[in-house]
This record gives structure tokens, C-alpha cells and sequence, in this order.
């Protein structure tokens, strides 16, 4: 079968840079919503794409919490939009302007939502990432990726495989990873908010070694690319 994109399942790598005050919980991949014609259900790309989350304030005390999103890849032409908060934002609204109060061990399954619309386009596709962080400390945040597919993009057309593990990690110099898929990609990485600091081009099944002895300590994120398309994102951390 032909593969249109090639979308896999993001895993939520990181919850949280320092101490983590907040522990998400839903499906990091949404397959366009069903519909009902002449009995049988079918994949509708005209009908809008909804994902819902559950966030938890881990911590011992109330925070109130802002949520953010980051458009990792979007197909031309389609949207995606939040709400959080008691207010939905639009698709240029990238951090919600209300926050959400949470006492300690208190948690909300309502409030967030996400939201994609391919109009209509069964190949559409968005990967997003969700952070949210008590509004005093920016940098106690819990992230999530979700994946919004269509039919033309599910993982039955792709290898579930990609890639291995990065090892050794931690790490202070070279890490190594294993590459399965007998196609040409990118390696891309980010540091936690969002800057691209390497990139490096894989060949098919390869063995692959980078050099991040040049990188400050701390968390970063490897994406595999492929057509401009991430697949796979694994985290590193650097000592």
C-alpha cells in the first residue's frame, strides 16, 4: 500500500524539566472521528478531529495552570486549535491567556481540549505539543504529543519500528542509536524549547552516532524526519 505520510505514535517523553507538579494522562494519537452511513461507521476527514486530556496537580500545593501548544508539523491548509482554561483559543493563540487553579492532587478531565480540522483532506495530518505549567514557574512544565492522522496516514501502511533507543543515555559526549526503516531521514534535534541545535542525515538501516559533547547539560529531543514528516521522537539528556 502506498504510504501517503508516515506518522508513529509519540510516546510522552518528558514530563517535566525540574520537578514535576503536573502528570498528564490521555492517547498521544487521534484518528479522525467515525461516522455512521447506511449502518456501517467510516472514517469522515470532514468531520472535526477532537482530543481530550486528563491533568493532575502532583505536587503538594495549588497551582494554577497555563497550557501551551507547539505545532510540530501540520499538513498545508489544515487547522488546529485549544481550549483550556474556560476559553478556547484560536489557531494563532499559542499559550492560553487563563489559567486553571488545581489543588494539590486535584485533577480535571474536562477543561482541555484539542482540536484539528483537515477539511475534508483524508491524508491530513498535525502532530502538536501540549505543555502545561503552574503560571509562577515557567519551567515546571509536563508535555505531551499528540498525534491528529486520517486514514491515508495510519500506522498499518508503516513499520511500527523505527528506531531504537538512544544509549548511552544519560550521557556526556556520543550517543548511539539504531535505525530500521529502509528509507533515507533526518535527525533532528531540539533542546526543550524547541531550538534546533543538530541535525544529521540517516541512511536506511543504520547504525548512527552523534557527537553532543558541545551541548550544554539538560534534556533534548531526537525526531526522526522523513518528507518533513516526524515519526519518531526519543529524548536525551546530557550530563
Amino acid at each position: 500500500m502506498k504510504i501517503y505520510s508516515i506518522i508513529i505514535l509519540f510516546v510522552a517523553f518528558c514530563f517535566g524539566v525540574n520537578a514535576q507538579s503536573i502528570n498528564i494522562v490521555g492517547s498521544n494519537s487521534i484518528m479522525y472521528n467515525y461516522t455512521t452511513l447506511s449502518g456501517f461507521d467510516t472514517l469522515d476527514p470532514c468531520l472535526q478531529t477532537n482530543s481530550y486530556l486528563t491533568i493532575k496537580n502532583i505536587s503538594n500545593k495549588e497551582h494554577n495552570i497555563l497550557c501551551e501548544k507547539r505545532i510540530v508539523y501540520e499538513t498545508p491548509g489544515a487547522d488546529n486549535y485549544f481550549c483550556w482554561g474556560g476559553n478556547c483559543y484560536g489557531v494563532g493563540t499559542m499559550l492560553s491567556t487563563e489559567f486553571l487553579t488545581l489543588s494539590s492532587n486535584q485533577s480535571d478531565d474536562v477543561s482541555f481540549g484539542g482540536y484539528f480540522d483537515a477539511y475534508c483532506d483524508d491524508q491530513g495530518q498535525a502532530v502538536v505539543e501540549y505543555c502545561f505549567f503552574p503560571d509562577a514557574d515557567t519551567l515546571d512544565r509536563s508535555c505531551i504529543f499528540i498525534t491528529y492522522h486520517g486514514p491515508a496516514t495510519t500506522i498499518s501502511d508503516i513499520s511500527p519500528i523505527v528506531m531504537s533507543d538512544f544509549y548511552p543515555n544519560p550521557t556526556n559526549n556520543f550517543v548511539k542509536f539504531d535505525y530500521y526503516l529502509n528509507k533515507l531521514s533526518t535527525l533532528v534535534l531540539v533542546d526543550v524549547l524547541g531550538n534546533q541545535v543538530k541535525t544529521q542525515k540517516i541512511q536506511a538501516n543504520s547504525f548512527n552516532k552523534i557527537d553532543i559533547s558541545d551541548l550544554p547539560n539538560g534534556i533534548y529531543f531526537g525526531s526522526i524526519v522523513i518528507d518533513n514528516v516526524v515519526v519518531k521522537m526519543k529524548k536525551i539528556v546530557k550530563k
